[in-house]
C-alpha cells in the first residue's frame, strides 16, 4: 500500500475542518485550538511534510527543514508570513485563496464603515456605561454621525476584496475611486474611476485599505500620505497593519484631521496600540475579516481542494491563485501558462 502523503498544519483554528482531507492523507494537527505545534514538533514533522498550511509564519528555516515539500497554501488571501524567497529556492509553489476571504472581508470594510461614519460603538458605549440613566442620550441632534450616500469612496488594491467591497457599495450611490499598481482596462472599470494615491487621498471621505503587505506598501500610509486626506475623512483598513504607520494615524485622530477609523489589523497582533483603546472615534475589532461561520469552512474546503491538486498531479504547474509563477519560467512563459498573468498578485 502507498504511504500516505502527510499535510502539516502548524496551528488548528476553530471553525476550519480539514476532515475531508483525512481519508487520502495523513494530516498533522495540534488537538488544541489556537495553540501551535512547538519547535520540538516542527522539527519532527517538517522533513515529512508535503503539504504545509501556513497558519502561522512559515520562514526559511522551516521551508529549508521541509525535505518532501510539494506546496504551501496559505490561509486566506495574505500570504505575508511565508518566506517567498525561501520558497522560490527550492521552486515550492505557494498558493492563496482570494477568493474565499472576499465577501466576508469587504463586508467588515463596510460595517466599520458605516459603525465609524454613524458613531454606532460610540453610541452602544455610552448607553451600556449608563444603565441606570440613559435619557440624556436620546436628545435630538446629540453626537450626529454622517450619511455614506453620495460619499466618495477611495478604495486602495483593487484586487478580489477591493472589487468586492466596490460592489457592496454601489447600491449606496457612493463615488467611488480606486488606486492600483496596475490599472485595470476601461471595460472593467463599469462606474469607478481610476486616481494616482494622492489624488484619491485628496477627495476620499472614506479610504478603505485593500492592498497586500510587501516592501512597496510597507509604511505607505504614512504622515505625509495622510496630510493630504480631506480634513474629516474616514480611514479603513482590514488589510495588514504595516502598511499603514499607526503612530502617525493615531496624531491625526487626536488632531481631527481623522474623524474616525475603523481597523482590523494592527502593526504587532496580537498587541493594540494603547491609545487606540481609548478613542471613542477608533472602532476597532481583532483580525475578524474572514471570522464567519461559512467563510471559515469555505476556506478549509478551497485549501483541501488545491492541496489534492497539487499532490495529486505531481509536477504539474499550478495555474491558478499562485503567489511565485516564477519558480515555473520566465515572464514570457507564465503569460504562456496564465494570460492574466502581470507579474502581481493582488
Amino acid at each position: 500500500m502507498e504511504e500516505k502523503k502527510v499535510v502539516l498544519i502548524p496551528q488548528k483554528v476553530a471553525g476550519e475542518d480539514f476532515q475531508s482531507l483525512r481519508s487520502d492523507f495523513l494530516v498533522l494537527e495540534p488537538e488544541r485550538h489556537n495553540e501551535p505545534f512547538s519547535k520540538q514538533e516542527l522539527d519532527k514533522y517538517l522533513p515529512i511534510a508535503d503539504a504545509i498550511v501556513a497558519i502561522t509564519e512559515i520562514d526559511a528555516e522551516m521551508i529549508a527543514k521541509s525535505l518532501r515539500l510539494k506546496v504551501i497554501v496559505a490561509n486566506g488571501a495574505g500570504f505575508d508570513n511565508i518566506d517567498i524567497t525561501a520558497a522560490n529556492a527550492l521552486k515550492i509553489p505557494v498558493i492563496n485563496i482570494p477568493d474565499t476571504t472576499a465577501y466576508a472581508t469587504a463586508e467588515l470594510a463596510l460595517a466599520l464603515m458605516l459603525n465609524v461614519s454613524r458613531r454606532v460603538s460610540e453610541a452602544d458605549r455610552e448607553l451600556h456605561r449608563r444603565i441606570d440613566n440613559v435619557e440624556e442620550f436620546f436628545a435630538i441632534g446629540r453626537n450626529p454621525g454622517r450619511t455614506l450616500n453620495g460619499k466618495n469612496l477611495g478604495i486602495i488594491g483593487l484586487g478580489h476584496i477591493g472589487r468586492q467591497l466596490a460592489e457592496l457599495c454601489w447600491p449606496m450611490k457612493m463615488n467611488i475611486f480606486y488606486h492600483s499598481r496596475n490599472r485595470l482596462p476601461l471595460v472593467q472599470e463599469k462606474g469607478i474611476r481610476y486616481l494616482s494615491l494622492d489624488e484619491l487621498l485628496k477627495i476620499s471621505d472614506v479610504v478603505s485599505i485593500h492592498c497586500p503587505l510587501n516592501d512597496s506598501t510597507r509604511n505607505m500610509i504614512n504622515y505625509d500620505a495622510l496630510m493630504k486626506m480631506k480634513s474629516g475623512a474616514i480611514l479603513i483598513n482590514t488589510a495588514r497593519g504595516g502598511i499603514v504607520d499607526y503612530d502617525a494615524m493615531i496624531y491625526f485622530l487626536e488632531t481631527g484631521k481623522l474623524s474616525g477609523v475603523g481597523l482590523d489589523v494592527y502593526p504587532e497582533e496580537p498587541k493594540i496600540p494603547s491609545k487606540l483603546l481609548l478613542m471613542p472615534q477608533a472602532v476597532l475589532t481583532p483580525h475578524i475579516g474572514t471570522n464567519t461561520i461559512e467563510t471559515r469552512q469555505q476556506m478549509a474546503d478551497a485549501i483541501s481542494s488545491v492541496i489534492r491538486e497539487v499532490l495529486g498531479n505531481p509536477g504539474s504547474p499550478v495555474t491558478k491563485d499562485i503567489v511565485n509563477p516564477e519558480i515555473y519560467a520566465s515572464k514570457e512563459e507564465i503569460q504562456s501558462l496564465l494570460p492574466g498573468f502581470n507579474g502581481e498578485n493582488e
